[in-house]
C-alpha cells in the first residue's frame, strides 16, 4: 500500500501537477486571452507543427534517460538498487514517464486542433504540452546530474 501512496503523492506533489492546474485555471477564467493568442499563432501552421512536436522529443530523451537514472554506470557495486529507498526514485522516475507521455499527447492533440476556430484550447494545449514536457525534463535532468555527483563522489573516496 505505501508504494501506491507514495506513487499519488509523487503524481500530486510535482511542478507537472502544477502546471496542469494553472493550465485548468487559465482555461476557465483567461479563455478570451488564449482565443486570441490561437487566433495570432493560427496563422504560423508550420510553426505551430514544429513547437508541438518538441514534448514528443522530450519525451523520448526522458526515456533515454531511463538507464543512465536507474543503473548509473559508477555505480559498479549496484549500490543505488540496493538502497532502501531506490523504490521511491523508480517511483518518481515512473511519474515523470507518465507525465512526458501525458504532455507530449497534449501537444499532439494541440497541434490536431482547429486554429482557426474561435477556442481557447489549441493555444492552451500548445503551452501546457511546452511547459510541462520542459519541466519534467528540468526535474529528471537534475535527478540524473544529482545521482552522477554523488557516485563520483564516493568513486574518488
Amino acid at each position: 500500500m505505501k508504494p501506491f501512496i507514495d506513487f499519488i503523492r509523487f503524481l500530486i506533489i510535482s511542478p507537472e501537477f502544477l502546471i496542469l492546474l494553472v493550465a485548468f485555471v487559465l482555461y476557465e477564467f483567461f479563455s478570451d486571452y488564449l482565443v486570441i493568442i490561437t487566433l495570432l499563432i493560427s496563422k504560423k501552421t508550420e510553426m505551430i507543427k514544429h513547437f508541438a512536436l518538441v514534448p514528443s522529443f522530450i519525451m523520448i530523451a526522458i526515456f533515454k534517460m531511463a538507464k543512465s537514472l536507474l543503473f548509473p554506470e559508477k555505480d559498479k557495486k549496484e549500490i543505488l538498487q540496493s538502497w532502501p529507498d531506490y523504490y521511491k526514485l523508480k517511483l518518481g522516475f515512473e511519474v515523470a514517464i507518465l507525465y512526458s507521455i501525458l504532455f507530449a499527447i497534449i501537444g499532439i492533440l494541440g497541434w490536431a486542433l482547429d486554429w482557426n476556430e474561435t477556442s481557447p484550447l489549441p493555444a492552451l494545449g500548445l503551452l501546457t504540452a511546452l511547459f510541462g514536457s520542459s519541466t519534467v525534463f528540468i526535474t529528471t535532468y537534475k535527478a540524473e546530474i544529482t545521482i552522477n555527483e554523488t557516485f563520483a563522489r564516493e568513486n574518488d573516496r
